[in-house]
């Protein structure tokens, strides 16, 4: 993706239109990105909104995938990866 975006408050919405997911920030509303999006597996039992981030050896933290309930982004950095993947889950919001 090529973009940096600092740490603070995101909201992930998704647009039925155009079947894509678009983060945007809550403090800069300037800055946003929108994502073609795929139909994606969830459960009751899963978090409604997940971010996944491949963490960088320099301590950076790269943002993989977003998956909103029903629907997630493709993998966001193609690069290949050999660094322990995380997953982050946000409840609440949107």
């Amino acid at each position: 993706m090529g973009k940096a975006f600092p740490a603070g408050k995101y909201q992930v919405e998704f647009d039925s239109t155009e079947n894509a997911l678009i983060l945007v920030s809550k403090t800069d509303t300037r800055k946003s990105f929108m994502w073609v999006a795929s139909p994606a597996d969830y459960n009751s039992n899963m978090a409604r909104l997940s971010l996944k981030f491949d963490d960088e050896a320099n301590g950076r933290h790269e943002l993989q995938r977003i998956r909103l309930a029903t629907w997630e982004t493709p993998v966001l950095d193609k690069r290949e990866r050999h660094a322990t993947q995380r997953e982050v889950s946000i409840t609440g919001g949107r």
